[in-house]
């Protein structure tokens, strides 16, 4: 990254205005997340700049090579296949960034994607002195109704027909397949976790073997819109400082259109200490759906919600116990194997599973 591809780069956005970069600094950032690629922190210098050019900006290079590959990415170079599914993702962000966008996620200064050599680059601005979401530490009830705020209008600004139609994947798999592998990996996982489960969950990780096709069925059969489809913690800063957003969520590379209990299962039962979300739970979906409604998006009830929110919890357990049985301990950084320790003991999702009798809903 030079002086000179960095004043290209941003002259894209109207910036800096007459002006050129001239010196730049970079500091990695994001190395703590276990983030895959290269994230950075650029600080440039100007020379003749007619207004402000950004102090600072965020490049994120999604494929770059790094000494301090997390294990996801560790596993995607054994994998070639994989490694393609990866790119698409990261090449799709672009896409998310130069055609949709959101109020709540980073701006943009730059884009841009290379099939041929399989790069990714984007410029976005940088929130980072904000206060980082973090999934171990989980969000106060306060975070959390920020966070339902934006992501209600946005599901509805995007509902049913408004949905895209192309460049954005139409989130789906094969059912019959997915359930063939989550029923070979079920043994394997009791075997090494199964002593620290409740005894509760036991019939409900057995039965999924035989239901995990339906559940996803019903989930995808119900309405869809454009969602995020990866909304953690890791990936939203609280309050960046001189902004009137109360928070912004990066990281849009899964954002495809799909069941928008995804994103709300996602990010209620797994943010928010058990205690915390038995008490807020309700005020957040009502929430919700008050502002789904109010924003135009009226098809959908409250126990539609709560029911595709049970089988959206089915899906997330078994595509842990796919994570826990696939990803070996020698390639886990040190945050991935506290994110593997807490995916359990924490109880967050146990507890979800649990309290939706997702038992029951298993039939």
């Amino acid at each position: 990254m030079t002086p000179q591809w960095l004043t290209a780069a941003l002259s894209e956005a109207g910036l800096p205005r007459g002006g050129r970069v001239v010196d730049l600094k970079c500091e990695r950032v994001g190395v703590e997340y276990g983030f895959t690629g290269v994230v950075v922190r650029v600080l440039p210098r100007y020379e003749n700049v007619v207004g402000d050019g950004p102090g600072s900006l965020i490049a994120k290079l999604p494929m770059a090579e790094t000494t301090n590959a997390s294990g996801f990415r560790a596993v995607q170079e054994r994998d070639a296949e994989r490694m393609q599914r990866y790119y698409e993702r990261a090449a799709r962000e672009v896409r998310f960034y130069r055609q949709i966008g959101a109020a709540f996620a980073p701006r943009m200064y730059y884009a841009d994607s290379d099939d041929a050599n399989r790069r990714v680059v984007l410029l976005l601005e940088d929130v980072s002195s904000g206060r980082q979401g973090d999934v171990l530490r989980g969000c106060s009830i306060n975070d959390a109704a920020h966070v339902v705020e934006v992501l209600a209008p946005f599901h509805a600004r995007w509902w049913g027909a408004s949905a895209p139609r192309r460049n954005f994947p139409r989130s789906h798999f094969d059912f019959h397949g997915r359930q063939e592998r989550y029923a070979q990996r079920v043994e394997p996982f009791l075997a090494r976790f199964g002593d620290a489960l409740p005894a509760d969950m036991i019939p409900v990780i057995s039965e999924l073997r035989f239901r995990l096709a339906a559940v996803a069925e019903a989930l995808y059969d119900g309405p869809k819109s454009l969602i995020h489809a990866d909304l953690h913690l890791d990936n939203m800063i609280f309050d960046p400082p001189a902004d009137e957003r109360s928070v912004v969520v990066f990281d849009w590379q899964t954002v495809s259109v799909g069941p928008p209990a995804s994103d709300v299962a996602l990010f209620v039962y797994d943010s928010l200490a058990v205690e915390d979300r038995r008490a807020a739970e309700t005020m957040l979906i009502d929430s919700y759906m008050r502002l789904l409604s109010t924003h135009g998006a009226r098809d959908y009830t409250v126990q539609q919600l709560r029911d595709d929110c049970g089988r959206a919890l089915l899906l997330r357990l078994a595509g842990t116990i796919g994570w826990l049985t696939t990803v070996a301990g020698d390639d886990l950084t040190e945050r991935e194997r506290a994110l593997q320790d807490a995916v359990l003991n924490n109880g967050r999702l146990v507890a979800a599973l649990l309290d939706h009798d997702t038992l029951a809903l298993l039939g």
